[in-house]
């Protein structure tokens, strides 16, 4: 998977290659064994690579390229099937109702209850 980052000039275009070395794991790991057993039973596809059957490394063996565009404030991916996504999350984004902002991690305490923390208010 490569990961490019176009910033604003006269900055470069960033590039970023994640990819993982190719192995011949033998015996498989049984999840991913069993991962492959149920593909074949049902006609699908074999993955390409064994790591497209890890929880951790899935996703960069199914994309070919995430770009993330400063200067359009887009962002685009494109996938090992040629199918190609585009958003533009940072445009507006709508704003979050009150309940859904997370809570504070401290309690504000007024002027009184701060000369007063010993008792265990606050």
């Amino acid at each position: 998977m490569q990961l490019r980052l176009i910033s604003h000039p006269p900055a470069p275009v960033m590039l970023f290659t994640i990819s993982f070395i190719p192995t011949d794991l033998q015996p498989l790991p049984l999840n991913w064994d069993s991962q492959l057993a149920i593909l074949t039973a049902t006609d699908l596809e074999l993955p390409r690579s064994i790591y497209a059957l890890d929880m951790s490394t899935w996703l960069t063996e199914i994309l070919e390229q995430v770009t993330f565009d400063v200067v359009s404030l887009t962002v685009s991916a494109v996938f090992t099937d040629g199918h190609m996504v585009y958003a533009k999350p940072f445009i507006n984004p709508p704003p979050l109702p009150l309940q859904h902002h997370p809570p504070p991690l401290f309690r504000m305490c007024s002027k009184n209850q701060r000369n007063t923390r010993n008792s265990g208010r606050c």
